[in-house]
């Protein structure tokens, strides 16, 4: 369901508004119970901040709304989605011609329950019981029971006028320091625009990804004892800490960075943890994965010997990639000895021509090296190939058949 939310809070304030003179009672009436049954149709909780925001202008002069979770009081298509669904509100109503204030409160979860108290006297809004009216000539104060992420503040009313005072609390966000995408608690979410996908790296390479730990709350924040740490440490490991039992003052940055250096090839995860004094995300924990990558192995064939002008195939065939999946490219080239034409250097097996030597030529060596490309890393082999001189046949003597002359004649 799509529902202007605000247009909602704003028509429940005004109604309330014109009631004056009378102490509102403790139970609802039918109409502003229909209006908050239809608040708790639009979400169900999950609490992001724990800031307390002053939404006066969702209301009537004299008349305060308390955002006590989000950190807006805007609830549009503009606004995050896990901000429409997890607001808390507390309106706070003068009862008009007394001292007296009405505590309404609008909640999208029915489990949260906050104690009102004054000198006056003490009630809980929450639950079924969505309104408390006390005297806060000295000042009403509203305190967490049971169930909230919640920052205690004091709201003080005299006449026709109040004020508002505390609300202060730290509030961590993590986000990529590359382009301060924000992560959020619990996210598991794998995106190289997130820095949480260290993509693919080769076994015995790594890769660094940087974040940041602000704290965009009112007061300071502080790590816990072991501020970061990470489930996997045989492939991640930190190389930029953030400070155990440090502070981060209000609208503060801790960088810290994260290695992905794998030992193996394959899929590999892990989980950060960030511990602090946020009320409501501690442990924050956010989601890592990097594919290792094994190194390719070039295979290229046999030294071998051929004699001159020999048809000559070279084998690269034995190469492998060592990885599922993957498919090699080939790069043949020659390094040593008087050039030849490959028929195809991007084969696996290309074929030449040995040279043409001369009896008594010296033998010639042909040096190639094959370079093997699994799309991530590469790898080389070399081979000689030795081509040989025609041989040299001795010369045969014939001197004719033996003969017997009588003696004086001509031979």
């Amino acid at each position: 369901m799509n529902f202007d939310r605000l247009a909602i809070l704003q028509a429940a304030a005004n109604w309330c508004r014109h009631v004056s003179g009378v102490r509102v009672s403790f139970t609802l009436n039918a109409l502003f119970s229909t209006i908050l049954s239809l608040m708790l149709m639009l979400g169900s909780p999950q609490a992001a901040h724990a800031a307390i925001t002053d939404c006066t202008n969702m209301v009537s002069p004299n008349e305060y709304a308390l955002n006590l979770i989000q950190d807006t009081c805007m609830i549009n298509h503009d606004v995050p989605y896990e901000d429409q669904i997890s607001d808390e509100f507390l309106f706070i109503q003068p009862v008009y011609d007394t001292g007296d204030a009405n505590f309404r409160f609008v909640s999208n979860t029915g489990d949260l329950f906050y104690h009102v108290s004054s000198a006056s006297g003490s009630g809980t809004v929450g639950g079924s019981t969505w309104v408390v009216t006390l005297d806060c000539n000295a000042g009403c104060t509203v305190s967490p029971v049971a169930g909230a992420s919640f920052v205690p503040f004091t709201y003080t009313f005299s006449g026709t006028t109040g004020g508002m005072s505390g609300g202060a609390a730290p509030e961590l966000d993590v986000r990529n320091s590359a382009d301060n995408a924000d992560i959020g608690d619990g996210s598991t979410t794998i995106t190289t625009a997130l820095g949480t996908d260290f993509g693919t790296v080769t076994v015995g390479s790594n890769a660094t990804n940087s974040f940041r730990a602000e704290n965009n709350g009112t007061s300071a924040l502080t790590f816990g004892a072991d501020a970061l740490a990470i489930s996997n440490t045989t492939d991640f490991q930190i190389t930029a800490d953030l400070t155990n039992s440090g502070t981060v003052a209000s609208s503060g940055v801790n960088a810290f960075s994260i290695r992905f250096n794998p030992a193996t090839g394959g899929t590999k995860t892990a989980t950060v943890t960030i511990r602090s004094d946020d009320d409501d995300e501690d442990p924050y924990t956010f989601s890592i994965r990097g594919t290792g990558n094994n190194l390719p192995q070039a295979d290229a064939g046999g030294n071998t010997v051929v004699a001159s002008e020999d048809d000559v195939m070279l084998i690269g065939a034995g190469s492998v990639a060592n990885d599922a999946d993957q498919t090699l490219t080939y790069a043949w080239a020659q390094t040593a000895g008087p050039a030849v034409a490959l028929d195809d250097d991007e084969s696996a097996t290309p074929s030449f021509t040995a040279p043409t030597l001369a009896i008594g030529d010296a033998d010639v060596t042909l040096t190639f090296v094959l370079t093997v490309d699994d799309g991530f890393a590469t790898a080389t082999d070399s081979v000689t190939i030795t081509v040989t001189a025609p041989a040299n046949a001795a010369p045969l003597a014939v001197a004719g058949p033996d003969q017997s002359v009588v003696s004086g004649t001509q031979v």
